[in-house]
């Protein structure tokens, strides 16, 4: 239980950090910009690639699984969001735990282009198995431009419409909460 606490506030300091470097890389991108307007520069071009060459890169062809750390309380549960950040493709999610106390819900979704999508994350019992490493995987594949014309369901079934090797995945590790 008290690993447990520590585990979460680690989390959560490390969550800050990231938010904090963030802001500072924010931050630069600001100074950059006034450094780059107050002196004289030949071309317009010249000044906006600068200003730019100093921006986060942009996530794309995948999925963003937030919040991160994923903290899941022991009465009210979590809210997993998940976007995708393909910018012409529809994708089959389904997503998976090695924990049997978790419920989800859902577990298989179709996400349009560009969309963000959310699963609840709950447990089912108060009794934690505390040797078993909690994780999510989230499993997806690219479906094309228009929107698929099949139940979710019937795309993670056998024969699988998509070859098992163009599959992706993401894991996530998951703390809880039991205060």
């Amino acid at each position: 239980m008290c690993a447990a606490a520590v585990i979460i506030r680690i989390a959560k300091q490390k969550y800050r950090m990231r938010k904090k470097e963030a802001n500072d890389y924010s931050l630069l991108a600001d100074t950059e910009t006034k450094k780059v307007k107050s002196e004289e520069v030949a071309s317009d071009e010249a000044s906006l690639s600068t200003a730019h060459s100093t921006e986060l890169t942009l996530i794309c062809n995948t999925i963003e699984l937030s919040p991160r750390p994923f903290v899941v309380d022991s009465k009210e549960g979590a809210i997993l969001n998940l976007k995708n950040c393909y910018s012409n493709e529809w994708i089959a999610v389904r997503i998976l735990t090695n924990n049997t106390t978790l419920s989800i819900y859902p577990t298989k979704f179709l996400l349009p282009p560009k969309r963000i999508s959310a699963a609840e994350v709950t447990l089912s019992s108060n009794k934690m198995n505390t040797e078993v490493s909690s994780r999510i995987l989230a499993q997806w594949f690219t479906l094309g431009a228009s929107c698929p014309s099949k139940n979710v369901t019937s795309l993670w079934t056998r024969p699988y419409c998509v070859q098992r090797d163009k599959w992706h995945y993401k894991i996530i590790r998951i703390y809880f909460d039991f205060g």
